[in-house]
């Protein structure tokens, strides 16, 4: 399996969110950005990046765990080779204590306001000390598979989503265009709806 594969889910997810899906360019930033600092990074195991970003984000609440330690709290058998899928993931911060809030959120077709208003929010919990993990397409390729990474802080000078990406070894504090970012966050379902997670 390849070190992103585990991310795969019918689903897909975030644990706040955001979105803009038709390739327009995102509107104007009526928002300031926000970073929390001080995040450690940990390189993920194969198929663990959720597990990667909770032991991430743990680590500095003060509890530092392993992706290991994560994955062990899922109830997930390890006998089918991969990390937690979006619910999964989900029951288990809840398992451990935390309050993830709504997992997905659906865009009823191409819904520009919809995915603004998830990233509004997003950013407004940035603002408040909360990251999100959230599941996305590694990349903008046909087949990139799904993928968590840990949302830490949002530029509004530069309109540049802030992140660790598990799957780098130096994937501290990285930036990508909100543009991007809102290309890759919203996941196709089976009925053709897209959703944030």
């Amino acid at each position: 399996m390849s070190i992103l594969s585990g991310c795969r889910s019918i689903f897909a997810i975030s644990l706040l969110l955001a979105a803009s899906l038709a390739g327009a360019a995102p509107p104007a930033v009526p928002y300031s950005g926000a970073l929390i600092t001080g995040v450690p990074h940990v390189k993920q195991e194969p198929d663990f990046c959720g597990e990667a970003c909770v032991a991430m984000w743990m680590t500095k609440a003060g509890h530092p765990v392993s992706q290991d330690w994560v994955f062990d709290q899922s109830g997930v058998d390890p006998a089918l080779a991969r990390g937690c899928y979006t619910a999964e993931l989900a029951r288990t911060l809840t398992r451990i204590g935390f309050q993830p809030g709504p997992v997905w959120t659906g865009l009823p077709g191409h819904d520009p306001a919809g995915l603004a208003e998830a990233f509004r929010g997003l950013v407004e919990d940035l603002g408040r000390g909360i990251p999100s993990i959230v599941c996305m397409r590694y990349d903008g390729t046909p087949d990139a598979p799904e993928h968590f990474r840990l949302v830490l802080g949002f530029d509004a000078e530069k309109d540049q989503v802030i992140y660790h990406e598990p799957a780098q070894a130096k994937g501290a504090y990285l930036r990508m265009a909100r543009a991007r970012f809102l290309r890759l966050w919203p996941l196709a379902i089976r009925d053709g709806t897209r959703t944030v997670i």
